[in-house]
């Protein structure tokens, strides 16, 4: 399995999520690639979050420890369309409230238009993006595209963005494929012989 995030991902959120997986083959296994360090660095760089500190500081790893099982939470919550947990929803609001911002007025294009920055691109910083971005998820996703892959062994979610709307695992070459073939040998084994 790549320890690195993966490019299907189309939010941070569901890469912090997945960094704690159970085994695809067996289920009994968990993996977590959160502790590494090389994982970590990967994952602030696919998300534009490279040189924030977060990959290092003990603080902002903790945090994101946490703010890992706080996401799934609400993401499963949110997914089963049931109300949001209260305690994970203040946990999310207290990480993006941790990271000031700054307006500012700029041009573009012949334009003018608000812009709000963070006062510092610091792990606070890093670690309210992963946050945002579970925030993205929860008021502009379509909560019947948020999965939690359809093989009983594993756990991963991801934002079904095919154009049906239908995908069903998390990866079809190793979930998808690892069901079919364990079907095809039950019925096998069912059929005269």
């Amino acid at each position: 399995m790549n320890p690195l995030p993966h490019a299907w991902a189309p939010y941070a959120c569901l890469d912090l999520v997945n960094s704690r997986w159970r085994d695809h083959v067996d289920g009994d296994r968990v993996y977590d690639r959160l502790p590494l360090r090389q994982w970590r660095l990967a994952f602030l760089d696919h998300w534009g979050l490279a040189g924030s500190g977060a990959a290092d500081v003990p603080e902002a790893i903790r945090l994101l420890e946490q703010l890992r099982g706080t996401l799934r939470v609400l993401l499963e919550a949110h997914l089963r369309g049931e109300a949001l947990p209260a305690r994970e929803l203040a946990a999310v609001n207290g990480v993006l409230a941790a990271c000031p911002l700054t307006r500012r007025l700029e041009e573009a294009s012949g334009r003018w238009r608000l812009v709000a920055a963070p006062s510092a691109r610091d792990w606070r910083w890093a670690v309210a993006e992963v946050a945002a971005s579970a925030a993205r998820v929860l008021a502009e996703g379509d909560p019947d595209r948020l999965r939690v892959c359809a093989n009983p062994s594993c756990s991963w979610m991801f934002y079904d963005q095919s154009r049906s709307g239908t995908r069903r695992w998390c990866e079809a070459p190793i979930c998808g494929s690892l069901i079919k073939v364990r079907r095809h040998r039950a019925r096998r084994g069912v059929s005269p012989g």
